[in-house]
């Protein structure tokens, strides 16, 4: 239910003070110049409490990016990629830092995505797609939280942000005589399980940690499979 009170300053300058009292929630207020601002205000406030997302937006904007950032980076200090990942987040806390995370948009961070593929790096190197998407990805990981556990926003805006298109890497094979040396190398090895290994990667294509992974029982010498 909302209500609408009229006040008039001594001034004779006039406002409009709505209070919004929904069974459940909490109550919201706001005051406005015009009465028709005021009943639009209450026509989608009312709609976005009812769909419970009126409290997240408002804890969207009591957060800058720059905060979550902060608090985000000693949760992945452990990660394999901390190093890169820190210094990405650095970026974006310098450039859009001081934005509250509900005014972070696909829109602003397609832009932004533009001026990292067209900026350069320290060395004065253009940037490549791969180093801008991880950029993103960095980002990413403070945005999903935001819109996860922490509830701040309804849903990440980079997940309507696209990618850059990166080249496929390269695919070589070795030649016969690179594969002979190769063999050769691996038979002089102090290592003797290291031919065995090599073999056994060439003939099958398994990767290293599913040939390190192999044991007695997965070996079929009756039908000759691992």
């Amino acid at each position: 239910m909302a209500t609408i009170e009229k006040r008039t300053t001594g001034d004779g300058k006039t406002s409009y003070r709505v209070k919004i009292r929904m069974k459940g929630e909490k109550p919201v207020s706001a005051t406005f110049d015009k009465m028709t601002i005021a009943k639009t205000w209450i026509s989608q406030t009312e709609t976005e409490i009812k769909q419970g997302r009126y409290f997240q937006k408002s804890e969207g904007r009591k957060h800058t990016l720059g905060d979550l950032i902060d608090k985000y980076l000693p949760t992945i200090e452990k990660k394999k990629d901390y190093s890169n990942a820190k210094r990405h987040l650095e970026w974006w806390k310098e450039r859009i830092g001081e934005k509250f995370i509900a005014d972070i948009t696909p829109a602003l961070l397609s832009q932004i995505k533009d001026e990292l593929a067209n900026g350069m790096t320290p060395q004065g190197k253009k940037r490549s797609p791969a180093t801008v998407n991880r950029y993103l990805i960095s980002l990413s990981g403070v945005l999903s939280k935001a819109a996860g556990e922490q509830g701040y926003i309804e849903t990440s805006p980079m997940t309507k942000v696209k990618k850059l298109d990166e080249p496929e890497g390269r695919i070589r094979f070795l030649s016969e005589q690179e594969r002979d040396a190769l063999l050769d190398a691996c038979r002089n090895s102090r290592n003797k399980m290291l031919y065995p290994i090599t073999v056994l990667a060439l003939s099958t294509g398994m990767r290293r940690g599913e040939i390190l992974s192999i044991r007695w029982r997965n070996v079929d010498f009756d039908r000759k499979r691992i």
